[in-house]
């Protein structure tokens, strides 16, 4: 499984992975334009996509949604009540698109990918997570979780997030600084609430509780560029650990992709 974060942050999500047989996108923040260039700098020639799975239906997430499903002729994954959200704030884009409606903690499974959408607290319709694994002979463990915008994750995952092998987890904020940051009380409180946002803070909770021998590689993910440094969302993780990491920490950006996650390599 290959997997490339083409963008991660309030100006728009996207990751791409690529499977034996399956090309996925989750999210649809990035222009197909943008797609391709960022694939391009990892020497990835795009040539299509065959599902694209959706998170929420904040415009961050779904801005290009539409145009990404004509383009690619893509099955749409989404929750039914996400669906018609989206297809509102979307002027009815989507309604003529290849849809296939998610349910949470149920296993999907085409060729040799499976995946389960986790059930997250935001302020959305819906939101999800996703646990994505690959089947493969020569591998037990190519497995992939995708867990941002959420103002915690439910206990019931820790367990199966123990067994995966690379995690995107949020690491939004600093709580000082969005306390501080001058922005209005309404959104400082929504960040923070249980449907907001995990924090520097909160994200090491997680590490704490779902970080084994299995773990190879945590990419902190959603960075606020007002009330974050990812220095310091870095910084929070290593001193959790007493310096002495036993996984790779890497942090998604914003504006550039990170080179390509290998996760059969780890």
């Amino acid at each position: 499984m290959k997997v490339v974060i083409l963008g991660s942050g309030s100006k728009g999500n996207c990751t791409y992975i690529e499977t034996k047989s399956k090309k996925i996108l989750i999210d649809a923040g990035l222009s197909l334009l943008q797609i391709r260039s960022r694939l391009a700098q990892n020497n990835i020639v795009f040539s299509g996509v065959d599902l694209v799975l959706i998170t929420h239906e904040h415009i961050d997430h779904i801005k290009y949604l539409s145009s990404i499903l004509v383009k690619t002729n893509a099955t749409l994954c989404i929750h039914e009540d996400t669906y018609h959200e989206c297809n509102r704030r979307l002027s009815g884009a989507l309604t003529y698109a290849k849809t296939h409606f998610i349910q949470k903690d149920k296993r999907y499974t085409i060729d040799e990918l499976s995946f389960i959408p986790m059930e997250l607290s935001h302020d959305a319709t819906n939101c999800f997570g996703y646990i994505l694994k690959e089947e493969s002979s020569e591998c037990d463990n190519i497995t992939y979780a995708s867990i941002t915008d959420t103002g915690y994750v439910p206990n019931k995952y820790y367990n199966i997030l123990s067994t995966i092998k690379v995690v995107l987890l949020e690491s939004n904020h600093d709580v000082l600084m969005q306390k501080r940051s001058g922005r209005p009380w309404i959104l400082i409180n929504r960040v923070l609430s249980q449907k907001g946002h995990l924090s520097n803070e909160q994200c090491v909770e997680v590490l704490s509780k779902i970080v084994t021998d299995k773990t190879k590689k945590i990419i902190l993910g959603h960075i606020s560029e007002e009330c974050n440094i990812p220095k310091l969302a870095q910084d929070t993780v290593r001193n959790a650990f007493n310096n002495q990491l036993p996984f790779i920490l890497e942090v998604a950006m914003q504006h550039e992709p990170l080179e390509i996650i290998e996760v059969e390599k780890c």
